[in-house]
């Protein structure tokens, strides 16, 4: 997602990347896929609309790379897992990923303001919620992120569901 911008997605600094997921149950798992999307196609809307999740891949210019906000990160892990995490687990996430060593973009830090002005302007489907510092990560490190996050939040079958489901079979 890096990579073969189009010219829209140069001068914004953002290409919106719109995932999509589906569950396995033969094998336990969940196959997700994504694309890049216009900004015009989803002008207005939030970042969910229905199975799919958008997020934005963001270029700091002065860093040439490319990044995701913690809040864009969480609600695509909670898409991804079909879950709505609660604030205090939304903050162990934040906390769990601590060690992909995101970077603070704060109006505050003359070497972030430009980047936080940034993220901060863009239209809907919005990276962030409010106006305040932001967490973000590397986009190198978000396949990571997300797999260090899921193996938290497997579910397990308690026997008396393992039960129920092989009675229906």
């Amino acid at each position: 997602m890096q990579f073969d911008w189009t010219p829209e997605e140069i001068l914004q600094k953002r290409r919106l990347v719109q995932f999509w997921r589906e569950e396995r149950t033969s094998d336990n798992k969940i196959v997700c896929g994504f694309q890049p999307v216009s900004q015009e196609s989803h002008r207005g809307q939030v970042n969910r609309i229905s199975a799919f999740c958008i997020v934005s891949c963001i270029y700091w210019e002065s860093q040439q790379q490319c990044y995701m906000t913690s809040v864009d990160l969480v609600q695509l892990l909670e898409f991804l897992m079909n879950i709505s995490l609660s604030m205090e687990e939304k903050n162990r996430v934040r906390r769990n990923l601590e060690g992909f060593k995101p970077v603070t973009a704060s109006k505050n830090r003359a070497e972030t303001v430009d980047f936080f002005r940034l993220i901060m302007n863009f239209p809907n489907p919005k990276p962030r919620h409010i106006e305040k510092d932001i967490k973000v990560f590397s986009w190198n490190t978000v396949p990571l992120a997300l797999k260090k996050v899921v193996t938290k939040y497997r579910t397990t079958v308690l026997p008396q569901q393992q039960q129920q489901q092989q009675q229906r079979q």
